[in-house]
This record gives C-alpha cells, sequence and structure tokens, in this order.
C-alpha cells in the first residue's frame, strides 16, 4: 500500500498538460516549492498539512512520500507511518468514517440526486471519475461541476448503520 515509484507515467504530470479552465500543478513545481521547506518538517509528526486550494492533490501526494521518508526514524513501522500521515492529512472527520469502518475503501457513494458515484480511496480521500479528491466537499464540487459544495449531505453510502448521508452517518457514529 505504500507510494513506489512504478515505470507508468505520472498521471499528474498528464493532467498538468490537459487543456480545461483549472490550473493544474506539475508534480516538478510542488516538489520545488516544497523543497523550500526546512528539511526538519519531513521528520517532525506533529505537523498537520493542508492544501486549501486541493484538486488533484498534487502537492499533498508529495507530502505524504516526504513524510513516508522523513518520518521511519520516528514511526518505524511502514503501514502505522503511511495512517499517521493520512490521519494528519485528510478530513478527519471523514478519515474517521473509514476507521471507524463505517466506511471502506473501495465502497462506492451515492449522490443524493442519484447524478453521480464516487469510491472511497485506500487513502481515506473519494475517487470521483477517477481523479482523487481530498474531501467529501471537494468530491461533491468535482461531481456537480461546482453547483454542490457540502459533500456531507451530497453522498450517500450504506454501511453497519444503514443508508444515511455521510453527515449522518458521521452522527451515528459520534452519537
Amino acid at each position: 500500500m505504500l507510494l513506489h515509484p512504478t515505470s507508468q507515467p505520472d498521471i499528474l504530470e498528464v493532467i498538468a498538460d490537459l487543456s480545461n479552465d483549472e490550473v493544474f500543478t506539475p508534480p516538478k513545481v510542488a516538489n520545488a516549492v516544497l523543497d523550500l521547506l526546512p528539511t526538519e518538517v519531513w521528520s517532525d509528526p506533529t505537523l498537520r498539512w493542508l492544501d486549501p486550494g486541493c484538486k488533484t492533490g498534487v502537492f499533498l501526494r508529495e507530502v505524504t512520500r516526504r513524510l513516508l521518508d522523513g518520518l521511519g526514524g520516528v514511526i518505524p513501522d511502514d503501514e502505522e507511518r503511511l495512517r499517521h500521515i493520512l490521519t494528519n492529512m485528510r478530513d478527519e472527520k471523514f478519515a474517521l468514517l473509514v476507521e471507524a469502518g463505517v466506511l471502506s475503501p473501495g465502497d462506492t457513494l451515492f449522490a443524493v440526486d442519484g447524478t453521480a458515484e464516487a469510491v472511497v480511496t485506500e487513502d481515506f480521500a473519494i475517487a470521483v471519475g477517477g481523479i482523487r479528491q481530498e474531501t467529501p466537499d471537494d468530491a461533491a464540487a468535482a461531481a456537480s461541476e461546482g453547483r454542490v459544495t457540502d459533500g456531507w449531505t451530497f453522498w450517500t453510502a450504506t454501511s453497519g448503520y444503514g443508508l444515511g448521508t455521510l453527515a449522518k452517518l458521521n452522527e451515528l457514529l459520534t452519537e
């Protein structure tokens, strides 16, 4: 489950070259920006990471790669280190739904109006049309072409708690 380089082209490099109304940051640019940070940030397990303009997740993916290496001395177990990184990088409410087993990687989410589907990813995110979104809100915006911004009431799922919106499932989990 750890991120390993492959011989396939980097999808985020390919997306960056596509022409549309969004501006994608190529991984090379994201890494150049991340190179400006002090090296000690990559071995500090207490830091939180936020990309408020996240679309494809390139910055957070590159942060994750650096933290996987940098936190090795602090959290030696690979799976524990990855879980720590992803929990500290993602929408915590959504990560809790996955960690608690309310949702599982591979589960399908459905728009309440039946217009879209998404999939829960292994790293506590949501894929819409195969493109990874960081939060339920980002996923709703992507699926609705920006018309919907509250993913917690946009997405429904079936779980051990029954069928409900993510907001309802989260409410049941925290009761």
